[in-house]
């Protein structure tokens, strides 16, 4: 055979398996979102690749909520039961009774293979709170782990940063954040710290710190000692709360809470404001809920009924804006092309309306209008996104539901200047002057 043919024939050969190697691979993996808003710092933030044209229902599970997905395993709970379900086909895995003396709706929490309840473990009128942890993988009771914080608050789960253990945090409005290590067998109280006008909204994680955040009060707490750092103090009291929403790369988070969104920070043990905005976009009124989320540059967005905008994270001002219709109360999630949120629908309103909006230009891609089961005027479900789908957690109002949609990937573009110069190095590596 002609060398030179042949040598021709394999750098064809080789250009076509770049072009096939290049599409084989052009679809990025997404990954888990095992905890509220996807992770202990509440970024809301998915590397999935989800095309938000493509969505088709393929699921309920009526009076489920506060899904978290795992694997191929959705992780549920309802009045009565904590359950996990194929995200594929909506097969129970399995399924485990809660106690009599659960709170409907009460959060769960995952980490380390393991799901962690808030339940009263009590006898009549007394109250007795514990920490139930579950076997992921098979829905059985592991240990319980007596804690003084009531039943039914939200549960953040994180890695120690000095052992890599689990560790969940606990916290409520009447005074009190404790930290359990959860270990294979029993768990073990690390502190608890006490006095606190905070923990009605799920804490989050920055570093060391555990920052939870009540109406006028804001708190870091060390994460190994329980030592409280007082960082926002009165003059109010109240029993709203909210969710911080931390970015780890640029040590800040942020809190949006009584019409303002503020940035914080964080400098060894000290935490300074770093700015502070209003306006549009940002809810007004000391009882707006929900939070912003962040993208992979840890640029801000956040929504109020009629507006949804970007922010810069160094400076505060407003990077893009758009129009719309958003419920409230709503925190979106961030995908690697799209925002997710919720808008009241189109039928009235007892109805609400997955909305999907292009990173790119903030202009809407899709909507899909759900079963007429909530009312959307204000909404305070968790849904939860995987590569291929979205679990919309219907929301506040009795008759809750998991509605899971599939879709398709979208491709990531793949450089065809790339390809070309990848072909046309190697032939020229196997056609040597």
């Amino acid at each position: 055979m002609n060398q030179a043919v042949f040598a021709k024939g394999r750098a064809g050969l080789v250009l076509m398996g770049v072009l096939f190697f290049a599409r084989g691979a052009s679809v990025a993996l997404g990954d888990d979102f095992p905890a509220y808003q996807h992770d202990p710092q509440r970024t809301g933030l998915s590397t999935s690749p989800l095309d938000a044209t493509t969505l088709t229902t393929t699921w309920t599970s009526p009076g489920f909520q506060e899904p978290l997905i795992v694997g191929n395993s959705v992780f549920g709970i309802s009045s009565t039961q904590l359950a996990s379900f194929n995200i594929a086909t909506g097969q129970i895995n399995w399924s485990t009774a809660l106690s009599a003396r659960s709170l409907p709706g009460s959060p769960i929490a995952y980490g380390g293979g393991m799901l962690v309840q808030s339940f009263d473990g009590g006898n009549n009128s007394i109250v007795t709170p514990f920490l139930q942890v579950y076997d992921a993988s098979s829905g059985a009771a592991k240990y319980s782990v007596a804690v003084p914080e009531g039943p039914g608050e939200p549960i953040t789960v994180a890695v120690d940063t000095t052992t890599n253990q689990q560790v969940a945090y606990v916290a409520d409005g009447r005074g009190s954040c404790t930290a359990v290590r959860l270990g294979a067998t029993s768990g073990t109280i690390l502190w608890t710290a006490n006095g606190l006008l905070a923990g009605l909204a799920p804490s989050s994680v920055i570093g060391n710190y555990l920052i939870l955040a009540n109406f006028d009060h804001y708190y870091a707490i060390n994460r190994t000692t329980g030592a409280v750092n007082q960082f926002v103090n009165g003059p109010t009291d109240g029993g709203l709360a909210y969710t911080p929403v931390v970015d780890a790369s640029r040590n800040q988070f942020y809190i949006r809470a009584g019409g303002t969104l503020t940035a914080y920070g964080v400098n060894g043990s000290a935490i300074n404001q770093l700015w502070q905005k209003s306006g549009a976009g940002i809810p007004a009124g000391i009882g707006a809920g929900g939070a912003v989320a962040l993208d992979a540059n840890g640029d801000i967005y956040s929504t109020d009924t009629s507006t949804l905008v970007k922010i810069d994270p160094s400076t505060g001002s407003t990077l893009a804006s758009a129009s719309g219709t958003f419920s409230k109360d709503t925190t979106p999630i961030i995908s690697s092309n799209y925002l997710w949120d919720v808008a009241p629908g189109r039928f009235g309103i007892l109805d609400e309306a997955l909305v999907a909006y292009n990173l790119s230009n903030l202009q809407q891609a899709a909507e899909y209008t759900e079963q007429p089961n909530v009312a959307a005027s204000t909404y305070t479900g968790a849904s939860a996104i995987d590569d291929t789908h979205f679990v919309f957690d219907e929301g506040n109002v009795g008759g809750r539901s998991f509605i899971v949609s599939t879709g398709s990937a979208v491709p990531e573009p793949v450089s065809l200047a790339f390809i070309l110069s990848s072909g046309l190095l190697l032939m020229r590596r196997r056609n040597p002057k």
